[in-house]
């Protein structure tokens, strides 16, 4: 159940032969995702895995946390203005959504694939650029149809721009 407050900047200098992963120590027991509620935070990471993330099946309008269209704790929680920029990295079987926005951030996902979470995430405000990358299986790979809100993207306002990139399996 970890999280990780991030109101500096983060830079993870992984490489594709040798990735920094981030994953609990088990897992049936997630940990939790970072969050960026103030300040100017910024994560920048390359060659990185992210996986087990979503700790919290309650996080979202829940102790003062904003309501979204899942309840699921995101892998990124970002209010305001701050960044993430990922290249050459994964977010993977996370039990939670990938990540979630409040009045703004900004996202630049360089050939990143994102994998079997419960939702892409809800992101207000956020401008995207998006090259080269994935958004599949979520929740699942199943053929089973289940209208469950389990949204590749969930975008209210905001500016995106993808290049190159495939949904599918949501």
């Amino acid at each position: 159940g970890l999280n990780i407050t991030n109101n500096g900047t983060l830079i993870v200098n992984g490489k594709l032969e040798q990735p920094v992963v981030f994953m609990p120590n088990s897992r049936g027991q997630p940990w939790g995702g970072f969050i960026m509620r103030s300040g100017t935070g910024a994560i920048n990471a390359t060659g990185t895995i992210f996986t087990g993330s979503g700790s919290n099946q309650d996080w979202f309008g829940n102790n003062g946390n904003p309501g979204s269209h899942r309840d699921e704790q995101a892998l990124f929680f970002v209010a305001n203005n701050q960044s993430i920029t990922l290249t050459d990295c994964a977010a993977i079987s996370l039990a939670g959504q990938l990540g979630h926005s409040v009045n703004g951030g900004t996202y630049n996902l360089t050939r990143f694939l994102t994998q079997r979470c419960t939702t892409g995430g809800e992101y207000t405000g956020a401008n995207f650029t998006v090259n080269d990358s994935a958004f599949i299986e979520f929740p699942d790979d199943t053929i089973n149809f289940v209208n469950g809100d389990n949204d590749a993207l969930y975008f209210i306002g905001g500016v995106q721009s993808f290049t190159n990139t495939l949904f599918g399996w949501t």
